[in-house]
């Protein structure tokens, strides 16, 4: 998804622009229904600037009820892109482009681009081809794919 971060995040020290990012991020949710972020990554498509955090989550996977561990299943296996957008919009309070919504190809089809994305030390990142769960390695692909077909 593309962010256009609202005022209050537009003075940035390194010159990042703030109005164009690319923005992924790895969740599971609580017993409340309630995203917890597991990892974040952004990218400035234009000084090709990224930020990447991996988050302990507050709690083990062990300690989650059975419908929450029935929808991190979920999660995991469809990526889905409006709730992750909805979700940063609301945190953020800003514009959320949804690139599915674009015509952005699955991750998975994203893959098979001839480009090779950075992946992070993260143990179970580390799987070349079919793992989608580093929002690092999704960032670069998202913009790969935005950039070489000229998206607006």
């Amino acid at each position: 998804m593309i962010a256009s971060v609202g005022d209050q995040f537009r003075s940035d020290p390194y010159g990042v622009n703030m109005n164009n990012l690319f923005v992924d991020f790895e969740a599971c949710v609580d017993d409340a229904g309630k995203f917890v972020i597991k990892e974040v990554a952004l990218l400035d498509y234009e000084k090709r600037l990224i930020q990447h955090w991996i988050v302990r989550p507050p709690f083990s996977n062990e300690y989650l009820g059975k419908k929450a561990k029935k929808q991190n299943v979920w999660l995991e296996t469809y990526h889905h892109g409006l709730e992750k957008s909805i979700y940063i919009s609301n945190l953020l309070h800003c514009k959320v482009i949804d690139l599915d919504s674009a015509g952005c190809p699955s991750l998975k089809k994203l893959r098979n681009f001839n480009t090779e994305a950075p992946r992070c030390f993260q143990k179970n990142h580390r799987v070349p081809k079919n793992n989608f769960s580093c929002a690092l390695s999704n960032v670069h692909y998202l913009m790969y794919w935005f950039t070489k077909f000229d998206i607006q």
